[in-house]
């Protein structure tokens, strides 16, 4: 994942590169186009002075040649190398050419040529500057003056390479800065005061901000309306157990008392103990559930009493429990692949919990196929088929029963997985 500093770093980095090669191409066009213009001036000099000449004596002077410095009056005077280079009869008054080109003996020469006008006389000369390759090579120029360019160019580079890093460090400060606060904060919100909206600078981030700790407030609102939910919902269920728990237990004896004192009907006897059984079985796990409610709740990390329990009988009570919710299916049962000796270290009311809503989800969303249970050494894993509109649901469709048992596995550390495809949902435990 991409981190804003280092993507701020790379574009600053590119920026002083590119800033340093426009300055070096800078650099060299201007001298390139000074040594040009310097050239180019000095030229239309000696064309102007020959012009004055003209001017006071009327005539023109025969042609000269410095060594450098050549002027014709004539383009016949030139050398054959010279007239096939330029086109002379094309070239504009006072336009200076430039090239490299081989003179008669096969020297390579640099050349500068210029048509310049003698209004006076109404006809051209043609001015030659010329350099001597292989002598300029030879002439070892003032040290001083390379130096002295060395040390202007060194300067200008340092300058440059010092208000960039001035501007860096502006830049850092005023934009990176505050995003760094802003990320310690969002970090380490617990520890680190909420930033003033002068610490951020900027009202982007302020707003994020903003929101940020609004959706935190709202999110400890929500926890707290959760926690309330579950200790008020434990609390209150705990009495209405505890009646219809000691009213089972009434029965109980009275139907005992009942079977020993009279003659009554076996199947009238034995339906009532069955019946009583049913209640209190569901009341005790209700009781489960509520402790497990009231430990889930608690903001503390106490533990449940733990013991070695056989997740084969857990799952098979399970099993025969919601079995109902099988009649009238076309649903096959697999459990073949439960290991009847695979025991863990854990508390049995958790667990039954959780088996108790993965198993009834599978049961109740299948219509037909088959259910396949796998247990072994700390694993449970349930496999169900679903209908292909089915397979399409949100996942809240499941209930709070999932839900209850992301919540248990989270204070557990248990490992919770729940996959889904076009046909089959598995939802697998390991503990």
């Amino acid at each position: 994942m991409l981190s804003i500093k280092r993507e701020v770093v790379k574009l600053l980095s590119l920026f002083v590169v590119l800033l340093i090669l426009l300055f070096a191409s800078l650099m060299f066009i201007n001298v390139n186009y000074g040594i040009s213009t310097d050239t180019r001036n000095t030229m239309i000099y000696q064309g102007a002075l020959l012009a004055q000449a003209v001017d006071e004596t009327g005539v023109l002077p025969p042609s000269t040649d410095s060594g450098m410095l050549t002027i014709y009056n004539d383009i016949d005077e030139m050398p054959a190398y010279l007239k096939t280079h330029f086109r002379w009869s094309e070239m504009k008054n006072r336009q200076m050419l430039e090239r490299y080109v081989v003179d008669d003996e096969g020297n390579k020469r640099y050349i500068y040529a210029m048509k310049y006008p003698i209004e006076h006389l109404g006809k051209h000369v043609y001015i030659v500057l010329n350099y001597l390759d292989d002598l300029e090579n030879e002439i070892k120029y003032d040290d001083k003056i390379q130096r002295g360019n060395l040390v202007l160019i060194s300067f200008g580079l340092i300058l440059i390479l010092v208000t960039i890093i001035a501007f860096t460090s502006i830049l850092y400060w005023r934009l990176l800065n505050p995003v760094e606060r802003m990320f310690h904060w969002i970090t380490h919100s617990e520890q680190v005061q909420i930033p003033a909206e002068k610490e951020l600078k900027y009202k982007e981030l302020n707003r994020i901000v903003e929101r940020v700790e609004t959706n935190r407030e709202q999110q400890k609102e929500f926890i707290k309306r959760e926690e309330f939910f579950l200790r008020t919902l434990s609390h209150e269920l705990r009495t209405p157990i505890a009646i219809i728990l000691s009213s089972v237990e009434l029965m109980e004896r009275v139907i005992a008392t009942q079977k020993v004192n009279t003659n009554q009907d076996a199947k009238l006897s034995q339906g009532a103990e069955r019946a009583t059984a049913r209640i209190m079985y569901a009341v005790t796990n209700m009781k489960k559930l509520v402790q497990t409610l009231l430990w889930l709740s608690r903001k503390n990390d106490a533990s449940l009493p733990t013991e070695t329990v056989n997740l084969s009988s857990v799952v098979h009570r399970v099993i025969e429990d919601n079995r109902y919710l099988l009649q009238d299916k076309s649903v096959d049962l697999d459990i073949v692949n439960i290991d009847d000796g695979a025991e863990i270290i854990a508390n049995d009311n958790v667990l039954q919990l959780l088996f108790e809503n993965l198993i009834r989800n599978a049961f109740q969303y299948s219509h037909q196929g088959q259910i396949r249970i796998v247990v072994a050494d700390r694993l449970f894993t349930i496999v169900n088929p679903v209908d292909s509109d089915e397979s399409e649901q949100d996942y809240e469709s499941y209930g709070i029963g999932l839900y209850l048992v992301e919540k248990i596995c989270d204070k557990v550390h248990y490992r919770y997985e729940m996959e889904t495809d076009a046909d089959t949902v598995t939802a697998s435990l390991r503990f």
